[in-house]
């Protein structure tokens, strides 16, 4: 438990939260490369419930990682069997109660140590323990517009000791909601050693077509502002480029509700390590989000943006703040949405139009998962 690493001089930092760990979904890589970072400034822990999970790995050869990470897993029922019997607001009010009587656990076996430990997390619900007399420390990627959310985030954004925000539009957005609260940008991260194969190499590798030009996007195929109808609808109009579309499910794929075009190579999510292969086999990388949604246009900081950089494959973005404010000269833009001008961008890059790919390259350098986790921890002792 907690106690075992007490001992020494180092900050003692448990990243506390609800999920399934290890995870297929981007946010569990996050989390476990974070940790990792912040392992190398502090003692940290990670303490979850121990939910069912289908992957059988651990979390340190399930992400590739080279430091074990140190995780405990409390015994407490996995509320999504719920899901059997409630949907909508009824199954989201059930998973609420879930989380708050896990919240509540933690805060009364760990109470004797309250005062040894930060908790870090990226769940605001963990601004409670604050109350019980942990110093908490937040981590935000999507914070609330209106409604009850927001309610609840403007009266528990005044008691933890900072917020970590994941782009400038979260630190305006929280700043909105608690003027008075401790914030700090530290965007995503990469790691560019992961890009050492070349185009041909991971070519061969993978049994992609050498002479094709291939425009290549990974992540998620369930959000619909990610943008993925937009991709498919610009290889109707662009026969000759490959599409090459990595992530989902093919049951995701086909509620798209449409047969793939002959030009589109799709294949379904993959595990973290096999993604830069698959992204360096690329001519060009696609970021097609919407304008439809805040997380989208004012929020987000793609880990597949500065994964993307790092590949050194040139890069074309829908054209929202969230992007721009991140990438600047080192992407071209295309409205969001519009896919014949996402194909006009293509083939200008085709012909040999390229952002500025220097810039690119220096922003990986800048926003590895080293730095993030230097940043993260110089903030927590800060604020502390």
């Amino acid at each position: 438990m907690l106690r075992r690493f007490l001992a020494g001089d180092m900050k003692n930092i448990v990243y506390f939260d609800f999920i399934r760990f290890p995870t297929e979904k981007a946010h569990g890589y996050q989390i476990a490369r974070t940790c990792e970072a912040l392992s190398a400034h502090g003692n940290v822990q990670i303490v979850l419930p121990g939910r069912r999970n289908g992957i059988t790995q651990s979390p340190d050869e399930y992400y590739g990682l080279t430091k074990p990470l140190d995780v405990t897993f409390l015994r407490f029922p996995d509320f999504l069997v719920f899901s059997r019997f409630f949907s909508g607001r009824t199954l989201t009010a059930v998973l609420y109660i879930g989380r708050l009587a896990f919240l509540l656990q933690f805060a009364v076996e760990f109470f004797h140590l309250r005062k040894k430990v930060t908790v870090y997390s990226r769940n605001f619900l963990a601004a409670l323990l604050a109350r019980c007399g942990y110093s908490v420390v937040l981590e935000e990627h999507e914070p609330p517009i209106n409604g009850w959310r927001a309610f609840l985030y403007e009266r528990l954004l005044s008691i933890v000791s900072g917020v970590v925000c994941i782009s400038r539009g979260v630190d305006l957005r929280i700043r909105e909601l608690c003027p008075g609260v401790l914030t700090a940008v530290v965007p995503d991260a990469t790691d560019p050693a992961d890009y050492s194969a070349g185009r041909q190499e991971c070519r061969e590798r993978l049994g992609l077509p050498q002479d094709a030009f291939i425009a290549g996007y990974t992540g998620s195929l369930a959000i619909p502002w990610k943008g993925v109808r937009t991709l498919l609808q610009a290889a109707d109009q662009a026969p000759e480029i490959m599409f090459l579309i990595v992530g989902g499910t093919a049951e995701e794929m086909l509620k798209f509700g449409r047969a793939l075009p002959e030009n589109v190579r799709y294949i379904s999510r993959r595990p973290q390590k096999e993604i830069p292969a698959l992204q360096a086999a690329c001519d060009v990388l696609v970021i097609p989000n919407l304008f439809t949604d805040a997380n989208s246009c004012r929020f987000t900081s793609p880990l597949k943006l500065f994964e993307y950089f790092a590949s050194g494959v040139p890069v074309v973005a829908s054209d929202v703040p969230s992007l721009r404010d991140i990438a600047g000269d080192a992407a071209l833009y295309f409205r969001p949405g519009d896919a014949e001008d996402l194909v006009k961008c293509l083939r200008k890059l085709r012909a040999g139009k390229l952002p500025n790919m220097e810039l690119a390259q220096r922003i990986a350098e800048e926003n590895t998962w080293e730095n993030r986790g230097r940043r993260i921890a110089e903030k927590i002792n800060e604020w502390e």
